[in-house]
């Protein structure tokens, strides 16, 4: 298989302008996440070699692939609506790129009965791909990717089109396919849960250009601005005080933060990571309640002054409604500053 570097490629429209670095690890699942206009499937397309940047360079296993043609850049790119031919069964349908190389029929039969195995196929082979399930429809356009043996493995929001139920087996599958084959993998989705799941690197776009890269813990747990924050999960953001030592000061509580700055800074703590207490415990932050509100899985304290809203995912110790008016402590487990 094959590492992938995009170095600085170029490319602009009308309304809009792209200008990306990453790199994909030899057999990892490195996730473009971001909003939907961003640049995700521009990128996509531009490594497939359907679109050519205006700069940059493009390199699979350390070697440009710019000029190479699409159909020789050993690419298998599983489309967001899966592009499958409507008039060929599921086994035409994994078979196609293997006729169109001209492979022997015992080894094309032998490949896709290994590939229909792979992806829970087996016994619908002969059925047509319009009478097939959403998920059925992901799993035929996956095994047809695969069939070529690509270097590269593109997948463009290949579960956006499938009901939420079934979203998670079929990404677990989807993981579990990919590490069994060694594959390097680009996965494009918009979706946050998706990718931190999914994923051995994120890269979180904006704009057309990256924000951040880096293992789905890092980007989450230590944000590089308050975009890659917010968007990749429930975020509480309060300004502070960075101080020596890497610690940043608010309300007069000094905390470790990481900061490798002095000044004002943004700090950031998820809601799992966020504690509120009727007694005051060691680095606890004074703050007077003024409302409190519920939603399935978080509780989002409103609190007056400077910090307002915390949200928090736990169970609690007390009732909140019974404090409100009166003093409480916020404590955080785990903090980033930017």
């Amino acid at each position: 298989m094959s590492a992938l570097d995009v170095k600085g490629i170029k490319r602009s429209w009308p309304d809009f302008r792209l200008e990306a670095s990453f790199s994909a690890s030899d057999g990892a699942i490195t996730s473009l996440l971001g909003p939907s206009g961003c640049g995700k499937t521009s990128t996509l397309r531009l490594i497939a070699g359907l679109d050519s940047p205006s700069s940059g360079d493009i390199r699979l296993d350390k070697k440009s692939i710019l000029a190479t043609p699409t159909e020789k850049r050993s690419i298998g790119f599983v489309f967001q609506d899966y592009a499958l031919f409507p008039h060929l069964s599921v086994f035409e349908n994994i078979a196609f790129g293997l006729r169109v190389r001209k492979k022997p029929e015992k080894e094309i039969e032998k490949k896709v009965s290994s590939l229909l195995s792979l992806t829970h196929l087996s016994g619908i082979e002969n059925r047509d791909v319009f009478a097939l399930s959403g998920g059925e429809k992901q799993r035929v356009a996956l095994a047809r990717a695969l069939a070529i043996e690509p270097s590269l493995l593109l997948l463009d929001e290949p579960l956006s089109s499938v009901d939420i139920d079934l979203r998670k087996k079929l990404r677990s599958d989807i993981r579990k396919i990919q590490k069994s084959l060694g594959i390097t993998t680009i996965y494009v989705t918009h979706d946050r849960e998706e990718a931190l799941s999914i994923s051995d690197s994120v890269v979180v776009m904006k704009a057309g250009r990256v924000e951040q890269q880096g293992s789905p813990d890092a980007v989450y747990s230590s944000p590089k601005d308050e975009f890659v924050a917010r968007f990749t999960g429930p975020a509480n953001i309060i300004d502070a005080e960075a101080i020596a030592g890497g610690f940043v000061s608010f309300k007069g509580v000094d905390l470790r933060a990481g900061s490798k700055r002095l000044g004002p800074v943004k700090l950031m703590f998820r809601p799992e990571d966020s504690f509120v207490s009727v007694k005051k415990p060691a680095h606890g932050i004074e703050l007077i309640l003024e409302s409190v509100s519920y939603s399935q899985c978080a509780v989002e304290f409103l609190f007056e002054g400077d910090i307002r809203s915390v949200m928090l995912r736990r169970e609690l110790d007390f009732d909140p409604d019974e404090f409100t008016g009166k003093r409480l402590y916020l404590s955080v487990s785990r903090l980033s500053a930017f």
